[in-house]
């Protein structure tokens, strides 16, 4: 009994100074200039496509051909989908304006990609989105 006890505590503690270091992070970038904050986007973005093309790389081509993606969208289709992870800091900044034009998402999990999410990218008619995700009306005249 004492030993779940002290996990729990443990998982407690952890999870306090997660959620108060998140939150100095998101005070630090809302109190940036517009110029500091599209710099820390830039880098956030350059980290992110790092990290899908890390990812894409380990997936083979017949793999990429079976579920009909190239290579280009999977990485874009594995950037948005990082960017919408819970553990993001600020992910409405990295999101806005990314360009998800003709890309198949269907398939994603729905996980942290939320309707304020795809409201702030780049869609067409193409677009296929997650079920129970709907696309913005700007999206049909593209």
């Amino acid at each position: 009994m004492y030993a779940i006890m002290q996990q729990l505590f443990v998982m407690i503690v952890t999870a306090t100074f997660k959620f108060g270091k998140r939150q100095i992070q998101i005070r630090r970038i809302a109190h940036m200039s517009p110029e500091k904050r599209e710099q820390w986007r830039e880098q956030e973005l350059g980290k992110l496509h790092a990290r899908a093309v890390q990812q894409a790389n380990r997936t083979r081509d017949e793999d990429l051909l079976k579920r009909g993606l190239t290579r280009a969208d999977y990485i874009r289709r594995l950037e948005f989908v990082m960017c919408g992870d819970r553990e993001r800091i600020m992910p409405q900044l990295l999101l806005e304006g990314m360009d998800l034009r003709g890309l198949d998402l269907s398939t994603v999990k729905r996980g942290g990609i939320i309707q304020e999410h795809i409201e702030r990218v780049l869609g067409d008619r193409y677009t296929k989105l997650p079920t129970g995700l709907k696309a913005p009306d700007a999206w049909a005249s593209m």
